[in-house]
């Protein structure tokens, strides 16, 4: 559309000669007989709202919203919505939203977890475009989208995503494999916050970002995040230790569903956990888990200095991406991987690996003859193991390329 200054020369230019009145000002009439006229040069209504928007620097998705918002709030404090009124909000927009959904939808939205929604907040979250996106794209508006409506929801939020990042966000939403994704997961997962964490990473020229890049976002993210935890947290998701992480590295490791998760425990915010509050952390991320695997988690992750869970070492190892990964694999619910099922999943984590280098990996917890499985429990306590594993054949290979470019007499710059 047209800069600010050149959209209202180009309007007042149409009225230089006849359609001002002396005083000088522009009649609402005027306006309408005006922008009347230029209608009609548009095939749809649709194409015409989006001209005047373009023209005169509205977004007309935040000035719909603005004004539904207020239309909730009390005169006294225009820009806050509790969720009593949030609620009717919900219901007066869409009669046959669960209250669950109405409670998710608040959720995301309330990012500091004041308990009440500021207008900002409201504004920036783009809910209310989600939610016709996913009406627009389900005739049905049974709210849950298979994998193809999801990724053409995703392009009309953000025309600079791209498919690889599309089906990363997919894959992080669909986080129960069923293949679908519904409004409320849509929320849940915090898919909000992480498309404007994308728009940090399409700013940078290389649409990736280094160890400082990720600590500057994550304390906009959090301010009260600790050196440790950004530095755990970019050791988290840095997994091919390339020193650059792109957005599909980020989805991929877990680490906003970490948080988030690790944050709804940390009730007091002192960025530590309790040995009670983190087995109810792990409680609810499988309740089938034992209590000795659950104190055998806990002794792995806690800090023997204070015994507690810091969010440092929650990411590591990575408690959350492990354990979805495990039960990705695991089809049969058994509770086991065998053989194959450990190779796959090691694959996926390390996709660096060549398959040599994956069968040493598989052999530290898979040696030859044996075939009981490997369980989630055995495979967390040990993956600090396989991950050592992986970082000495990384720096081999380095050494060896190193060595190679040596005797050909090239500089190595790897």
């Amino acid at each position: 559309g047209m800069a600010e200054h050149e959209s209202a020369q180009e309007f007042l230019t149409q009225w230089s000669d006849s359609n001002l009145a002396p005083d000088g000002v522009i009649r609402w009439n005027d306006f309408l007989d005006y922008y009347m006229d230029t209608s009609l040069c548009f095939a749809s209504d649709q194409d015409f709202c989006a001209f005047v928007c373009a023209s005169w620097g509205i977004n007309a998705d935040d000035w719909l919203a603005k004004k539904v918002f207020r239309k909730y709030t009390d005169s006294d404090r225009p820009d806050c919505l509790v969720f009593g009124d949030f609620a009717k909000m919900v219901r007066d927009l869409d009669p046959s939203m669960s209250e669950e959904e109405a409670m998710a939808w608040y959720a995301a939205i309330d990012d500091d977890e004041s308990g009440e929604i500021s207008l900002e907040e409201f504004l920036s979250s783009k809910v209310l475009k989600v939610k016709r996106l996913f009406d627009e794209f389900d005739p049905s508006r049974s709210r849950v989208v298979n994998k193809a409506t999801m990724l053409n929801i995703l392009r009309s939020l953000n025309p600079n995503i791209s498919e690889e990042d599309a089906e990363a966000v997919y894959a992080y939403a669909d986080n129960d494999y069923s293949g679908d994704v519904s409004f409320s997961e849509f929320l849940e997962n915090n898919l909000l916050k992480l498309l404007l964490i994308f728009d940090d990473f399409v700013r940078k020229r290389r649409r990736s970002c280094s160890q400082a890049d990720l600590k500057q976002l994550l304390l906009r993210l959090d301010p009260l995040m600790s050196d440790s935890d950004t530095a755990a947290v970019y050791k988290a998701i840095d997994t091919d230790g390339s020193c650059e992480i792109s957005f599909v590295e980020f989805c991929e490791s877990n680490v906003l569903r970490a948080k988030a998760l690790f944050d709804r425990y940390d009730t007091t915010h002192s960025g530590a956990l309790t040995q009670f509050k983190f087995q109810q952390l792990v409680t609810e991320m499988d309740s089938s888990l034992k209590d000795r695997e659950k104190e055998v988690m806990y002794n792995l992750v806690m800090d023997s200095n204070d015994g507690k869970v810091h969010f440092s070492g929650f990411l590591n190892p990575n408690v959350i991406r492990l354990k979805m990964l495990f039960d990705r694999y695991d089809q049969d619910k058994s509770r086991y991987l065998d053989g194959g099922e450990f190779k796959c999943m090691l694959k996926d984590i390390f996709q660096c690996c060549g398959e040599g280098d994956i069968d040493q990996l598989v052999e530290i917890l898979c040696p030859a003859g044996k075939h009981e499985g490997v369980s989630f429990i055995t495979y967390f306590c040990r993956y600090k193991d396989i991950s050592r594993k992986h970082e000495q054949l990384h720096l081999a290979k380095r050494r060896a390329a190193k060595e190679k470019a040596k005797a050909r007499g090239l500089v190595w710059n790897g």
